[in-house]
């Protein structure tokens, strides 16, 4: 499993994938973070193309908004609030991810492989509250996906965790609050995962 097949398939995409159903989607998740939100500062880390983080901007307050992602020429369309920036996990210096009171993480994990890169960035995230989102496998190992993928026209790699290894990563680094689905069943994926949302503050 190599994590190239994932960064080419976000630094070609010249525009964030229309799945069916992510504009309902968005909305439930903006319904599940607006409430819970707080502070003055907010990072979105692998904010695509800023969707979710620029309905934020209208819906919230902050004085700081930050949006990080290694794609380039998606992160072109953030609000000019937004103080953006393009960062690789891999590659950039994780200590200089800026100290907010909300980190976000919306759909990022599946893309990095090793779970010891994942326990780094977590390590290294400066944040009051994390909000962690990511499609967990209901088979009980982790699921590797690396297939051409016909909806996307491109191929596509990832890998997705069970919840129960979601937690026990995460929880070296955070205190879990709360483990929640945020979108209903009609609108969740056609494979077999479900998105989770895992929101934990700092220890």
């Amino acid at each position: 499993m190599s994590k190239s097949v994932a960064k080419e398939f976000w630094t070609t995409q010249t525009h964030y994938p229309e799945y069916g159903t992510i504009k309902q989607r968005r909305l439930h998740e903006l319904q599940y973070l607006v409430p819970r939100l707080s502070g003055d500062s907010l990072l979105d880390l692998g904010c695509g193309d800023g969707a979710l983080l620029n309905c934020l901007v209208e819906l919230t307050d902050f004085n700081q908004y930050h949006g990080y992602d290694f794609a380039t020429h998606l992160i072109k369309n953030l609000h000019s609030k937004i103080q953006a920036r393009d960062f690789n996990v891999y590659e950039d210096d994780l200590t200089t991810l800026p100290k907010v009171d909300n980190i976000i993480c919306a759909g990022m994990l599946p893309f990095i492989f090793e779970d010891e890169v994942v326990e780094k960035i977590y390590g290294s995230l400066n944040t009051k509250k994390l909000f962690l989102r990511s499609p967990c496998t209901l088979k009980s190992e982790d699921e590797y996906v690396n297939v051409y993928s016909d909806k996307l026209k491109s191929n596509y790699s990832s890998k997705y965790r069970t919840v129960t290894n979601m937690i026990k990563s995460l929880e070296k680094h955070f205190i879990i609050e709360s483990i929640d689905r945020v979108y209903p069943d009609n609108i969740e994926s056609e494979f077999d995962t479900k998105q989770f949302y895992f929101c934990a503050r700092s220890k």
